[in-house]
C-alpha cells in the first residue's frame, strides 16, 4: 500500500523498523566476528576485569631473586656456579627440602663449578629450562614426556649438569596481537612447562592429578598475573645464602630462582606493564603460572560460536527493550545493555574462570541504539512531510487512530503502540484548529507599517513585525538568534524607563534614536496588555513613527532662533556703524572708509546666516540629492573655502591624504558645508600660529567598510567641552548630515591619545562601490 506520495505505507509502523533494525544488527554481529573486529579493545577489556577481580599469590610460593645486589656482591654477571650449588646444598636437608625446585638460568659452557653443583641437583626435585639449538628448531608437535632428559641436540648443557638432572622445562611465552603475555603452551615437544614440570617432578598427588589433566593439551592456556604489588614471597639470592637464615624457610615450598635485575634484560610486557610503567621479570611470569596450575584456576576462552550466539541473544533482548521503552530513552536504556553485558562477562570469568568475547555486542548494541533512534526519527519526518503536503494541498488532516486491540493480545502488544505515532496523531488536530487562525494574525502584523512587537509575561520576545525587527537591527538588538531579544533589552535600547515603559499606555512617551548614529528618528512608545483565558498574558509594543512632524518642529524652532536671536544681531550692527558713520567727519576718510568695511563685513556675515538657515533646513528635509565623489574632491573644496579665515588668524592647514582612492555616495553640497563648519571651529578655536592637521583612511565598519575624515588642532589652555556649540552652523548640523548619510560621528576633547591640547573629530561615511 502506496500513499499519494508513493511512500510505501509500511514505514510508519514501529514494527518494521524494530524488525529491520535487529537483523542490520544481527549481519554486523556477525561481521564483526568473522573479521575479529574490536580484538585489541576485548584484550583491553579482559586486562581490567582480570585486575578488577583480584589474584593474589599462594603463601607457599618462593623466588629466590638474582637482583643488584647479590650480583655486586657476587662478583658480577655471571655469577659463580659454587653458589648456587651451596644454595642447593642448604635445601637438600630433610628439614628444609621444598617440593620442587625451577631453576630459571641456562647453563650452556662448562665451568670448574660443574660438579660441584651436579653434586647438589643430584638429590633434589629440581627442574632446568629447555634451551633450543637455533639451527635445530623443535620437531612437529607430539605426545610429551615430562620426565625424558632431553635429547642431545635439543640442548646444550654441560654433560656432568645433564647427568644430574632427570626433568626439563620449556619456558616459552604466547604474546597477543598488542604484544603482552597473557598464556602459555603447556606442552611443547618433548616437554611442559616449567611451572608444570616442577608439579610432575614433585610427587604431590594433588599437583600430578592436575597436571595429567593438561599432559594432553594442546591449546594455549591463559593465567591470571599476580598484582605486584601484593607479589609473591621474595628473598634474594644473597639473603638466602646468609646463614642466619631460618635453617627450615624452604620446608615444603615451591622454589624458583631467576633473574630479577632490570639489566640483564629478562622482563616481559604483561597485563600490569600499562598500570606501573615496568616489564615483568620472567621468573614472576613462571611463578604466576605456577600459582594458577596448583589453583587449577585457568582462564577458558569460549570459542567464537558460543561468544557469538551470546551475542546474538543479547542484541535481541536489546533490540526488544529499546522497542518497548520511550524512543526519548534510547540513550538510557543502551548504556544499561552495555554494562550488563560487561557484568556478565565478568560473572563468568569471577565465578566459572570462563571468558567470551563481548567486545562485537558492545559495538553493535552501541550502533543500534543510534540506528533505532535515526529509524524513529525518518519515521516521524515522514509522518510530518506527509502531513505537510496535503496541508499544501489543503487535504484536511488525517491520521489513522491507534487500534484498540483485543484483550487476549493486549497484554504483550499495547506496549509496541509507537509513541511517536500517537503524539503527531494529537498534534495534528490542536495544529489543525489553529493554524489558520494565526496563519491570518501573522499576515496582519506584518503587514503593519509601524514597528510591532508581542512579549509573554516574562517579557520574553514571542513575535514581531519586519518594521520591528528593522528597527531592532539598528538598534544592534540580536535578531538572528533563536531567542531574539527581550522587553526590557528594547526598553533600555530606547532610554526609557521600565517602569515608565510598563505605563505608557495611560501616556504617550517620545523616544530619539539620535544615540545610535542614526538619523534623528522619532517614535511615540505605547505598551497595551492582551490577556486571553485568564491564563495567558501578552504586552503588546507599538512605536508610531512622528520623524516628520518632529523635524518640521525642530525646522521651526530653528527659523525663530535665526529670526530673533542670530539674525539680529549683525542688523544691528549695521544700524549701529550707519549712526557712527554719519557722525564722523567727512575729511576723515580713512575712518569712513574702515567703517564702511565693517558694514560690508556684517552684511556678508548676514548673508552667509541666511544662506545657512537654507543649508540646515536642506539637512533636515527627508530627500537627499547623491552624488558619487571622491573625499579628496570634497576636502579640496573645503579648505579653499577656509584658507581666507586661517590666513587671518595665522593658522595652518595641513592635509595628509591616503594613497587609496576614498569613493563615497553623498550629498556634496551638504558634506562640503558640514567640513567647512568644522574648520571653522577648529580654526577658531584653535591657537595662532598653530596646524590644523586634516587626514582620511579607510575604516572598517561593523556593517560596511567606511571612509574616515579626522580634524585635529590645538586648542590652548581653554579647552571647550565636548557639547559646544562651535561657529557656522554648530555641530548639531554636523551631526544630522553626518547620520542622514548612515555615517557616525565622533568627538574626543581633550583628545588623550596624542595630546591633553588637542581636540579630535572624525566623520565616518560609508564607501560607495560603482
Amino acid at each position: 500500500m502506496t500513499g499519494r506520495t508513493g511512500r510505501p505505507h509500511w514505514r510508519h509502523h514501529p514494527a518494521t523498523d524494530w524488525f529491520i533494525t535487529l537483523v542490520c544488527a544481527q549481519l554486523l554481529l556477525l561481521i564483526f566476528h568473522y573479521m575479529a573486529f574490536g580484538s585489541s579493545a576485548n584484550l583491553r577489556l579482559y586486562d581490567y576485569l582480570v585486575m578488577k577481580t583480584g589474584y593474589t599469590a599462594r603463601p607457599d610460593i618462593v623466588v629466590v631473586s638474582i637482583d643488584d645486589p647479590t650480583i655486586e656482591d657476587h662478583g658480577g654477571w655471571p655469577l659463580q656456579r659454587r653458589h648456587y650449588a651451596d644454595l642447593l646444598q642448604r635445601m637438600s636437608t630433610p628439614a628444609n627440602r621444598p617440593k620442587a625446585i625451577g631453576l630459571d638460568l641456562l647453563f650452556i659452557d662448562s665451568t670448574d663449578d660443574d660438579m660441584q653443583l651436579a653434586q647438589a641437583l643430584h638429590d633434589l626435585p629440581v627442574v632446568l629450562p629447555l634451551t633450543p639449538i637455533e639451527s635445530s628448531p623443535l620437531p612437529a608437535l607430539s605426545a610429551p614426556s615430562p620426565n625424558a632428559s632431553m635429547p642431545d641436540n635439543s640442548m646444550v648443557i654441560p654433560p656432568s649438569l645433564a647427568r644430574a638432572v632427570q626433568t626439563y622445562g620449556h619456558i616459552l611465552l604466547a604474546y597477543d596481537q598488542d604484544g603482552i603475555s597473557r598464556s602459555i603452551a603447556p606442552n611443547v615437544p618433548h616437554s611442559p612447562h616449567m611451572a608444570l614440570a616442577m608439579m610432575q617432578r614433585s610427587q604431590d598427588p594433588d599437583a600430578v592429578s592436575k597436571v595429567e589433566a593438561l599432559s594432553q593439551s594442546k591449546t594455549r592456556q591463559r593465567f591470571r598475573m599476580v598484582d605486584p604489588e601484593v607479589g609473591f614471597t621474595t628473598i634474594s639470592l644473597k639473603d638466602a645464602l646468609n646463614p642466619h637464615l631460618s635453617a627450615d624457610f624452604f620446608k615444603d615450598k615451591w622454589v624458583l630462582i631467576g633473574v630479577t635485575s632490570p639489566s640483564l634484560g629478562d622482563h616481559h610486557a604483561t597485563a600490569y606493564t600499562a598500570i606501573t610503567g615496568a616489564s615483568t621479570p620472567g621468573v614472576y611470569i613462571i611463578a604466576s603460572v605456577l600459582n594458577e596450575a596448583l589453583n587449577g584456576q585457568w582462564i577458558s576462552v569460549l570459542p567464537d560460536t558460543p561468544s557469538m550466539l551470546l551475542g546474538l541473544i543479547w542484541v535481541m533482548l536489546t533490540s526488544l527493550a529499546l522497542f518497548w521503552s520511550n524512543p526519548s530513552r534510547v540513550f538510557v536504556v543502551t548504556p544499561i545493555a552495555l554494562l550488563m553485558l560487561c557484568g556478565i562477562d565478568l560473572l563468568l570469568l569471577s565465578q566459572f574462570n570462563t571468558w567470551a568475547n563481548i567486545m562485537p555486542s558492545c559495538i553493535v548494541i552501541g550502533f543500534m541504539g543510534g540506528f533505532w533512534s535515526w529509524r524513529r526519527l525518518m519515521t516521524t519526518v515522514n509522518i510530518l512531510h506527509l502531513q505537510l503536503e496535503k496541508t499544501q494541498a489543503n487535504a484536511p488532516l488525517k491520521i489513522a487512530k491507534s487500534p484498540i486491540l483485543p484483550d487476549a493480545t493486549a497484554l504483550f502488544l499495547n506496549p509496541f503502540v509507537d509513541t511517536t505515532h500517537r503524539v503527531v496523531e494529537e498534534l495534528n488536530t490542536a495544529i489543525e484548529l489553529q493554524k489558520n487562525d494565526l496563519a491570518l494574525l501573522n499576515s496582519i502584523l506584518q503587514q503593519i507599517p509601524e514597528p510591532v512587537a508581542i512579549f509573554d509575561a516574562g517579557h520574553k520576545h514571542l513575535t514581531s513585525n519586519q518594521a520591528m525587527n528593522g528597527l531592532a537591527r539598528k538598534l544592534q538588538l540580536n535578531v538572528h538568534s533563536s531567542a531574539h531579544y527581550d522587553f526590557d533589552q528594547l526598553v533600555n535600547a530606547l532610554q526609557i524607563s521600565k517602569s515608565r515603559a510598563l505605563h505608557s499606555g495611560q501616556e504617550e512617551t517620545t523616544v530619539s534614536l539620535s544615540q545610535y548614529n542614526l538619523p534623528n528618528l522619532y517614535f511615540i512608545f505605547r505598551t497595551s496588555e492582551i490577556q486571553s483565558n485568564d491564563v495567558y498574558k501578552l504586552k503588546l509594543v507599538t512605536l508610531s513613527d512622528i520623524t516628520a512632524s518632529q523635524r518640521h518642529q525642530i525646522q521651526r524652532e530653528q527659523t525663530l532662533q535665526f529670526l530673533s536671536h542670530d539674525m539680529r544681531t549683525p542688523v544691528a550692527a549695521i544700524l549701529a556703524l550707519k549712526k557712527r558713520l554719519l557722525l564722523l567727519p567727512t575729511n576723515n576718510m580713512p575712518q569712513v572708509q574702515a567703517c564702511a568695511d565693517q558694514i560690508t563685513q556684517n552684511a556678508q556675515r548676514l548673508m552667509d546666516m541666511m544662506d545657512g538657515f537654507i543649508v540646515h533646513s536642506q539637512a533636515e528635509q527627508m530627500p537627499l540629492h547623491l552624488t558619487g565623489c571622491l573625499v579628496s574632491d570634497l576636502l579640496d573644496d573645503a579648505i579653499e573655502q577656509a584658507q581666507p579665515l586661517a590666513d587671518q588668524h595665522h593658522i595652518q592647514l595641513q592635509l595628509m591624504e591616503t594613497p587609496a582612492l576614498l569613493r563615497i555616495m553623498v550629498d556634496t553640497h551638504l558634506i562640503v558645508r558640514a567640513l567647512l563648519n568644522l574648520l571653522h571651529n577648529a580654526i577658531r578655536h584653535g591657537m595662532p600660529g598653530s596646524c590644523v592637521i586634516i587626514r582620511t583612511s579607510p575604516h572598517a565598519g561593523q556593517v560596511q567598510p567606511m571612509a574616515r575624515i579626522e580634524i585635529l588642532n590645538p586648542i590652548g589652555a581653554m579647552l571647550p567641552d565636548n557639547d559646544v556649540k562651535g561657529f557656522g552652523l554648530g555641530l548639531k548640523f554636523v551631526k544630522t548630515t553626518i547620520q542622514r548619510h548612515d555615517g557616525k560621528f565622533h568627538l574626543q576633547i581633550p583628545y588623550q591619545e596624542v595630546d591633553d591640547h588637542m581636540a579630535w573629530i572624525a566623520l565616518d561615511i560609508p564607501l560607495y562601490n560603482d
